[in-house]
């Protein structure tokens, strides 16, 4: 899924180091809020991990760990 625009998306890639021995790589996506940001990059799933800023992150925790009641439960 498609969580920027093209242009953002191709900056932040360049910028990006080579991918690590797992096949990851850290990019950093200007965002118009950290609410947007949320709701954007929540579609990735699993397929991202949201490194910062913390409180950003936290809310990702928060909401795995809710999904994860809900279907375990």
């Amino acid at each position: 899924p498609h969580v920027t625009d093209r242009a953002a998306a191709q900056e932040a890639l360049e910028a990006a180091p080579d991918a690590d021995g797992q096949g990851r790589i850290t990019v950093t996506l200007p965002v118009e809020s950290p609410d947007v940001a949320f709701s954007q990059l929540l579609g990735l799933g699993p397929e991202a991990e949201i490194l910062s800023p913390p409180a950003l992150r936290a809310r990702f925790t928060a909401a795995a760990r809710q999904m994860t009641t809900l279907y375990e439960g």
